[in-house]
């Protein structure tokens, strides 16, 4: 048996850079601080009030994953901030580049009878 997962996360990385002697130097990392808020990646009402038969699950309607069917809904974008201090600059990806993203990654393998071929 062979289990491979591949997932993409948004996140926001401070990059502190400096050169010497010509010489890039890069120091990385991750501002764990900066998470998804939480009003953001939110269905967007396009006919008004939503029929609970087109509402969808809860948990696709906040998942960035691509879903064939509740992936064509209109969304906000996807707003990533620090919770506990609101003067920190907060950072805003558009839906139809999570959406490009979602879709390319979700291409990148074919389900077929439980089994995934990576497509080349």
């Amino acid at each position: 048996m062979q289990a491979t997962e591949c997932a993409l996360y948004y996140c926001v990385k401070n990059v502190d850079s400096s050169v010497r002697q010509n010489i890039l130097i890069e120091n990385i990392t991750e501002a764990r601080d900066i998470t998804r808020q939480p009003s953001s990646w939110q269905r967007s009402n396009e006919y008004g009030d939503v029929l609970p038969s087109t509402k969808g699950p809860p948990e696709e309607m906040t998942n960035l994953e691509f879903n064939e069917l509740w992936s064509a809904v209109h969304k906000s974008e996807l707003v990533l901030a620090n919770q506990n201090n609101k003067s920190v600059i907060s950072y805003a990806i558009s839906s139809i580049s999570i959406k490009s993203l979602s879709v390319g990654v979700f291409s990148l393998h074919v389900f077929t009878a439980g089994h995934v071929t990576t497509v080349t």
